[in-house]
């Protein structure tokens, strides 16, 4: 084998590796999989790294759908707000204090 196959061969598997760690790390966020589910979705990618990741790809796309499915069954549900006014909402810090005074203007140059 020369070199430039083995180079491409390599990036090959390495970019596999990256593919797979991270669909793996986004179907273990997931929690709507069972634990057991993870597992056997582990073992695969180790025993049988590109099948493995073949079938994490169908899982991930899979529970991404079923979850977007659910979120519009809750967006159809929920009444329609947009004639309502806004509720109030407390602020992530204080409002400012009302001025007094007017703030002093900046002297001008002549």
């Amino acid at each position: 084998m020369s070199a430039v196959s083995e180079l491409v061969a390599v990036l090959f598997w390495f970019g596999l590796l990256v593919i797979g760690v991270a669909i793996l790390i986004a179907l273990f966020r997931n929690r709507n999989l069972q634990l057991w589910v993870k597992a056997l979705l582990l073992l695969l990618v180790i025993a049988l790294p590109i099948l493995g990741i073949l079938v994490c790809i169908g899982v991930w796309v899979g529970t991404r759908s079923r979850n977007r499915g659910r979120e519009r069954e809750k967006d159809t549900e929920a009444p329609s707000v947009a004639s309502e006014a806004p509720a109030a909402r407390r602020l992530p810090f204080p409002p400012p204090a009302p001025a007094s005074e007017p703030p002093p203007e900046a002297p001008t140059r002549d």
